[in-house]
């Protein structure tokens, strides 16, 4: 069966201070995580520059997009990671604002959100992947997927494309709706439950990190997963990570 796999995974920023949970203490569990599911692309956010170094260094497999070196202090990655031999045929970084091709934010943002686009191709098909990390509040939410929707267009017409990353925001929201009035499914359900978990191991019941497709592909249902357990005696995240095969329709 001609497949690939897809994996979220929201680091937690190695600035927070978390104490026994902080990123000196994790990073070698996110590395067990990864060398076990072997994703082919893997979308990371929150990578300070410091994690986004050490898993560059680390993943040899791997070519990536979307890190922004020497970035400002507290600002971070989403950094697309794709499996050797997927080749990258093209490549965008945006803001979520009114201009996307600059550094900035719409008034109403906490933080400068930022999303990394690509187009990859492996024996002949193209897919189109995008990492994104969005806003707390529902309307920037729902104000970023449109843009994102509105950018696909030229972006990648008419490609199977996949969204992944953290939206801040659970399958109800005005936001899925945005993604959902696009033409994108969600392989996911709420028997699956949520995705934050803040260490405890416990979710908090919102399913807020997600993995979703649109165009001629199709998750393989017997392969999703929302990946909770330790590595190494450790959780990687504060979020779990969440894991998805996909075949290519006929």
């Amino acid at each position: 069966m001609d497949s690939f796999s897809a994996m979220t995974a929201n680091l937690r920023f190695g600035r927070a201070r978390d104490g026994e949970h902080g990123w000196e203490f994790r990073k070698d569990a996110f590395m067990k995580l990864f060398r076990t599911y072997k994703p082919d692309i893997l979308a990371v956010q929150e990578a300070n520059d410091f994690q986004a170094e050490h898993l560059i260094q680390r993943m040899e497999d791997y070519d990536h997009a979307g890190f922004r070196k020497n970035a400002p202090d507290f600002w971070q990655s989403n950094i697309l990671f794709f499996k050797k031999p997927w080749s990258l045929k093209k490549h965008r970084h945006i803001f979520y604002s009114d201009t996307p091709d600059e550094e900035s934010k719409w008034k109403d943002s906490k933080w400068p959100r930022q999303g990394t686009l690509v187009q990859l191709e492996k024996g002949g098909k193209t897919l189109a992947c995008v990492d994104t990390h969005y806003d707390f509040k529902p309307e920037v939410q729902a104000r970023s997927a449109r843009l994102l929707l509105n950018i696909l267009e030229d972006f990648a017409p008419g490609l199977p494309t996949l969204v992944m990353g953290d939206f801040n925001a659970k399958p109800d929201s005005s936001c899925r709706k945005e993604f959902e009035q696009g033409g994108f499914k969600d392989p996911f359900d709420k028997r699956f439950g949520g995705t934050h978990h803040g260490f405890t191991g416990k979710d908090d019941g919102r399913r807020i990190d997600w993995i979703l497709y649109r165009g001629g592909i199709e998750p393989v249902k017997a392969s999703r997963k929302i990946i909770r357990g330790r590595f190494g005696g450790v959780y990687p995240s504060d979020h779990f990570q969440v894991y998805c095969e996909f075949t290519w329709k006929s």
